[in-house]
């Protein structure tokens, strides 16, 4: 039986804790600054290329979620027919590509600043050097969303996904994918600096 007494108790305590977790967590929310939190810079279409190993032309063939080795993150696996070698050098006709995120058995992780690819689209993408997991070799996209355009029907080459801090107005976001070839190839071109 509860009296009035232990009922007032109880509500006292319940209160306090209720307090108290409220003020933890509203200490913790107003100490986070704009400095702490991920910011993007912007990268020019140039500076993409010279970052990167491979830049290809291709279609996703299919994409698959796995655990990451140390079993703690989801990540996706693309699997891209390469239909053209803009940049670098590759004897693959398919090439995996790794970023994190994903989903399985219903459980679901999403990354901010990545670009999620999709079966059957048809994709530019800025490459790492493989790289050797216990599941395959790999390669990841230079520049996270940055480093995948999508590629439409008419001939326009997007990107979307991702939030840039500074240098926004370097980022080709959008042009015909014949222009985004020229400048990934020119910068082949450049004499090197000093």
């Amino acid at each position: 039986m509860i009296n009035r007494r232990t009922r007032f108790a109880w509500t006292s305590t319940a209160l306090f804790r209720a307090f108290f977790l409220a003020s933890i967590f509203s200490s913790l929310f107003l100490s986070v600054t704009d400095g702490s939190l991920a910011q993007m810079i912007g990268l020019s279409t140039e500076e993409l290329a010279k970052t990167s190993s491979l830049v290809v032309l291709g279609d996703v063939e299919d994409v698959q979620s796995f655990w990451s080795d140390d079993h703690r993150r989801i990540v996706s696996r693309a699997t891209v027919l390469v239909q053209q070698v803009v940049r670098g050098k590759t004897v693959e006709r398919k090439i995996t590509v790794e970023y994190p995120g994903g989903e399985i058995d219903g459980l679901g992780m999403k990354v901010s600043d990545v670009a999620p690819m999709d079966k059957g689209e048809k994709v530019l993408l800025f490459l790492s050097d493989n790289m050797v997991r216990k599941t395959g070799t790999v390669r990841k996209l230079i520049g996270k969303a940055q480093g995948k355009y999508s590629i439409g029907a008419d001939g326009i080459a997007r990107k979307k996904g991702f939030s840039i801090a500074t240098g926004a107005d370097l980022v080709d976001r959008e042009l015909p994918l014949d222009e985004i070839i020229r400048k990934i190839k020119s910068v082949d071109d450049k004499p090197a600096k000093d």
